[in-house]
């Protein structure tokens, strides 16, 4: 910003962003993408000068694994264009971060006759006249580019847009209407084409808008094509805010009547981004008071929902804080308390039934609205008895939404409004209705929701069905686990099933399987994981016999770390085998299955209690066959269990009879796995034998020393 800022006696009030005040901040982090022939050197120097922690990647595969274990407010390219594949890459893992292209240093450093900024002005308004010169010549209206160009601008900075996306909008916008104007077709003012012709009209004008993007020769990407996946998932490109804007142009031509009402209806429908909408109908309006209903703070770790749902709060003439965490949220109500709060009740640090806790031991009674992805009865229970005025599950119909909050702030509703409620109603549930499938009728071709359509039957075990399926709104393949109808009505059951999510989500590590949600639909109750390409550890050594000692090693080594994020979790697994054990294509690990784990809260003893032996006995340790309680060291003798098999080929305990071959551990110790594999040295001979000590006392006490350890040996075999 520049100019001389206003004397303290007139300077208005302003809302700061809201910070979290810690006793030490972290520095800000930024990743720098620069390929091998990029000399990364004085761009670390001059991001550190600048107060950033530099993370640096070469390749985009170094740079994905960086931005899945880190969270950069800015992100660096080092590259004269930045490609689809690097923006996709960008936007999935740091959806809020800024993302910059650059050539280099020399060409930002060479001198020009003209300013850039003044060079980019005269563009913009040549491309706008030049438009302007088709449209009249082509009977279409003159000023709908101004219009167009204006609206973009002002949705562009209520989205905060980085200067390069805010350029290439205002770029599309000024080409936006050539197109159009070029067909000479009327076509955009009339409102009852048919879903099929106007999708066909939009592609045909995105391909069109590409072609004249590409001849410009722009010297900063201006990508024309919105990016995969549900558009509620993630934020709007700006082609997609042009888009919202030449909507709402054609419909103020048009006179249609409550234009932002047939604009929302167009979001509902599919056809535009509905954070693009909002973004749009915020610029077009005059003299909105923002706060005249009140102020409502809106915490969601979701940057695409809060944004949302805080274009549509203003829009409706609310004022609105955000926060993306339990604590951040907690410091803001304390600084300033809000007129209502709308919370997730997953967020990190803190969350939402703690924080609605917190506020009320405080005695801070301030209406309290659940808005969450956990649909299930005893999250909306537990919300609903710690004080929560009402709990909503996403998807949520956001008329319903407004509505319910205008009647819990005691505001009145004008006819106009309830006219425009029930209309948008209508629209949302009819394009929310699903099939109702039961489990009789899961099969490949089914699909779940209008969302997940199942691929392939992957087998079905104690708990359910197992399919491999498509989540055809974020276009990527998953795992779904179906829970038996005879068990959803088992309330222990059901509690058990609903601990493998609770549990596995906190886990955050590369060696574990990411578990994504529990659903409750209809008579299905069912999870959604990570889908892997591979096999499990069971089939490999049943194919391939015993392993390579250093293959093993290795195998086993990563095992342990993963195992180590979850014991430092308080999370046992409890079922530790090779079944258990995923080997990706590329020789990765993960640990699957923690649904019959158990938390160990140093609180609650009575938690690491089983009153019934859960397990496969072959890999029991001594303390879990004769039930007594389990800690972390009962998955170390197992994975010593599994360890010994994937090197010898063979268990440690093994008999014709089977109540022999699992009771026999109870009496003695194994023999040493080299009398199985010659080539086994006496270092892992100890190592192993250690880990299936009887007397749990004698056992490596924590996965993670024995991970060092075992990276320790793989360095002494090299």
């Amino acid at each position: 910003m520049t100019g001389t800022p206003p004397s303290a006696a007139t300077a208005p009030t302003q809302r700061l962003e809201q910070t979290v005040v810690s006793p030490r901040p972290a520095r800000r982090q930024a990743l720098l993408y620069a390929p091998p022939s990029v000399v990364a050197a004085p761009y670390v120097t001059i991001l550190e000068s600048e107060g950033l922690d530099v993370l640096v990647a070469n390749s985009v595969d170094s740079a994905g694994v960086l931005l899945s274990n880190a969270s950069p407010a800015l992100i660096i390219a080092l590259v004269p264009v930045l490609g689809h594949e690097l923006r996709e890459l960008f936007r999935k893992h740091a959806p809020n971060a800024e993302i910059r292209a650059l050539p280099g240093l020399t060409p930002i450093l060479e001198d020009a006759v003209v300013r850039p900024r003044d060079a980019f002005e005269f563009a913009i308004r040549a491309i706008v006249a030049t438009a302007g010169v088709i449209s009249a010549s082509r009977k279409t209206p003159r000023e709908r580019t101004v219009r167009i160009l204006q609206l973009t601008e002002g949705a562009a900075a209520a989205m905060r847009f980085s200067d390069a996306d805010a350029a290439a909008a205002r770029v599309i916008a000024a080409l936006y209407d050539v197109p159009q104007a070029l067909s000479a077709d009327e076509s955009g003012a009339r409102t009852e084409r048919d879903d099929e012709t106007r999708r066909r009209e939009r592609d045909t004008h995105r391909s069109l808008l590409a072609e004249f993007v590409a001849a410009l020769q722009s010297p900063f990407p201006i990508i024309v094509a919105p990016s995969s996946g549900d558009p509620s998932q993630r934020l709007p490109v700006p082609l997609e805010i042009v888009e919202a804007a030449g909507a709402f142009a054609l419909l103020q031509e048009a006179r249609i009547p409550q234009a932002a009402v047939a604009l929302r209806k167009l979001a509902v429908s599919g056809d535009l981004h509905p954070i693009a909408v909002e973004a749009i109908i915020k610029a077009a309006a005059q003299e909105t008071d923002a706060a005249a209903r009140g102020r409502i703070l809106i915490i969601d770790s979701d940057a695409g929902a809060r944004n949302l749902l805080a274009l549509r709060l203003a829009n409706e003439g609310y004022g609105t804080d955000a926060a993306a965490d339990g604590r951040a949220a907690l410091e803001i109500i304390r600084r300033e308390p809000p007129a209502l709060i709308i919370s997730e009740t997953v967020l990190a640090g803190m969350d939402g039934f703690t924080l609605l806790d917190t506020l009320r031991r405080e005695r801070r009674n301030i209406p309290f609205v659940f808005l969450s992805a956990r649909n299930d009865a005893l999250s909306m229970n537990k919300g609903l008895l710690l004080g929560a005025a009402d709990f909503l599950a996403k998807p949520i119909n956001t008329e319903v939404l407004m509505t319910k909050l205008q009647k819990l702030m005691g505001q009145a509703l004008a006819a106009a409004e309830v006219s425009a409620r029930i209309s948008l109603s209508d629209v949302s549930s009819a394009s929310q209705q699903h099939p109702t499938v039961t489990y009789a009728q899961l099969e490949p071709g089914v699909s779940i929701l209008g969302r997940f359509r199942l691929v392939a039957d992957l087998g079905e075990g104690g708990m359910g069905k197992v399919f491999r399926a498509r989540d055809e709104r974020l276009e990527e393949d998953v795992v779904i686990k179906v829970m038996k109808e005879s068990l959803t009505g088992d309330p222990k059951t059901l509690d058990h099933f609903k601990r493998e999510i609770r549990l596995a989500r906190k886990i955050s590590h590369p060696a574990v399987v990411r578990i994504f949600d529990f659903w409750e639909v209809g008579p299905l109750k069912f999870v959604t994981m990570e889908f892997l390409p591979g096999t499990d550890l069971a089939n490999e050594i049943e194919r391939r016999g015993p392993f390579p000692l250093p293959v093993g090693l290795r195998i086993a080594a990563e095992f342990f770390e993963g195992l180590t994020a979850a014991h430092e979790l308080g999370v046992v697994h409890r079922d530790i085998k090779p079944h258990n054990v995923f080997l990706l294509s590329g020789g990765r690990v993960k640990i699957l299955d923690f649904g019959i784990a158990q938390g160990l809260d140093p609180e609650r003893p009575d938690h690491t209690v089983t009153t019934s032996v859960i397990g496969t006995p072959d890999y029991m340790s001594p303390e879990q066959l004769v039930g007594q309680k389990l800690d972390a060291r009962t998955d170390i003798y197992s994975a010593g269990v599994m360890l010994y098999e994937l090197l010898t080929g063979s268990l440690p305990f093994d008999d014709s009879d089977r109540t022999t071959a699992v009771t026999s551990r109870l009496h003695r110790d194994p023999l040493p796995p080299s009398r199985y594999n010659a080539k086994i040295p006496a270092a892992v001979d100890q190592f192993i034998l250690r880990l299936l000590a009887r007397n749990r006392d004698e056992r490596w006490q924590e996965a993670r020393s024995a991970a060092v350890e075992l990276r320790n040996i793989l360095r002494s075999l090299r």
